[in-house]
């Protein structure tokens, strides 16, 4: 992937001028100064972990910032108000199904997809509350913490901290994931908006003649949502009655 950290800095202006922002009323929706969002802007300083979030909370397209992927939203109505975890499941199909029919290619091309789709899938079927993202691939890639932090470029004490949390990733890291890895910041972020978007552009990917299938599939998973999440809130509800009486 031929992409510096500059090119996402270039987006990020990009994307305030589109939107008509001036540093400083960007800057009040990230809670820093003007000062400190202009050297950040610059790459004189990096965004922490909170601010990036702050800015996937904004109008601005942070998975387009990351990734230069402009994504048409497709089936913008359908994944309205899916949860974190549910957009992950649903990718995690997805991605099964493309590693499916790829097969294990012969052709470089295809076999570098295939491991990036592969990457994914493992991601998305493993995550959970007590494992961080970076854990996750470095147990795909087979890769000690030494060698991850030194494909990094990181000192391996931050690095060790990043993987237990005790230490969270910058813009720039967030990035290095990305080029490394072509895992987005959405999935460290835990970025709803931008898992939505990551959802559109590998559903724009699938071979049109099973997309509907696909489209119906998770509509059908998502009424199962539905059901679980009232029977679980009938339950804590009956739970609460009987501790009560």
């Amino acid at each position: 992937m031929n992409m510096v950290y500059e090119d996402v800095l270039e987006r990020l202006q990009e994307e305030r001028l589109a939107h008509k922002l001036s540093q400083e009323e960007l800057s009040r929706q990230l809670k820093i100064t003007q000062g400190h969002y202009s050297k950040a802007e610059h790459a004189i300083k990096r965004f922490t972990y909170h601010e990036v979030q702050r800015l996937a909370d904004s109008e601005l397209d942070l998975y387009y910032i990351y990734t230069g992927r402009r994504i048409v939203h497709k089936h913008e109505e359908s994944l309205k108000n899916c949860s974190y975890k549910e957009l992950l499941c649903y990718l995690h199909v997805l991605l099964s199904l493309e590693c499916c029919r790829l097969g294990e290619p012969k052709q470089e091309a295809e076999a570098q997809r295939y491991r990036q789709l592969c990457r994914l899938k493992y991601i998305t079927g493993a995550q959970d509350d007590q494992e961080s993202i970076y854990m996750l691939i470095r147990r795909f890639e087979k890769k000690t913490q030494f060698e991850m932090a030194d494909y990094l470029g990181m000192d391996i004490k931050k690095y060790r901290g990043v993987e237990k949390g005790t230490c969270l990733p910058d813009s720039e890291m967030l990035f290095k994931v990305y080029s490394l890895f072509e895992v987005s910041p959405a999935y460290v972020l835990k970025d709803i908006k931008g898992l939505s978007c990551e959802m559109e552009y590998y559903l724009s990917r699938v071979n049109p003649r099973i997309n509907g299938a696909i489209y119906h599939y998770f509509r059908l998973l998502r009424e199962l949502y539905a059901v679980r999440k009232v029977k679980k809130n009938v339950s804590g509800l009956n739970d609460t009655i009987q501790d009560q009486q």
